[in-house]
């Protein structure tokens, strides 16, 4: 039986910051590092470690599929470990999660906000990437387009992507 198992990255330090500037009533969170950089905590960590045992005692992969994002390489070879046996982890960027340009790094309260802006303010801000109908559309896209691959690459073995 084929098995597909979506695991989250563990807790980054952007999602702490995120916590912490929400509490706060801070517009920012970003901080001077990009978003495909950020490191899993200490906890995010130990998160990944104890996803890795269940996932070890629970299941036999063939293969790990991970997004470039730092965190989730961390995520997945640290739960990696935990497996008695070598599993092949493909990067593969359409796994990625969406990016939200100009709005990346901000709290809701900011991404709320902005949205009441109109006009000039409003494209210059990037809040077209809230309202444009077809930035909804891409992450199924994207995912739509990753299962169809994933299912090829099962099928044929082949690390080639299209």
């Amino acid at each position: 039986m084929s098995h597909l198992v979506i695991v989250r990255h563990g807790e980054s330090q952007r999602n702490v910051r995120r916590a912490e500037a929400m509490r706060e009533g801070s517009l920012e969170y970003h901080g001077d590092i990009r978003d495909m950089d950020v490191p899993l905590t200490a906890r995010g960590l130990r998160q990944s470690l104890e996803t890795g045992k269940h996932l070890a005692r629970e299941f036999h992969f063939d293969r790990v599929f991970v997004s470039p994002y730092e965190r989730t390489v961390q995520t997945a070879t640290t739960f990696l470990k935990q497996f008695p046996y070598t599993i092949d982890l493909v990067m593969e960027e359409r796994v990625r999660e969406k990016e939200f340009g100009i709005l990346d790094g901000l709290t809701d309260m900011a991404s709320a906000a902005g949205t009441r802006m109109n006009g000039a303010a409003a494209s210059a801000r990037g809040n077209i990437i809230t309202v444009h109908p077809e930035a909804r559309a891409t992450p199924m896209w994207r995912c739509g387009s990753t299962v169809s691959w994933a299912r090829w690459h099962a099928t044929t073995g082949s690390n080639r992507c299209w």
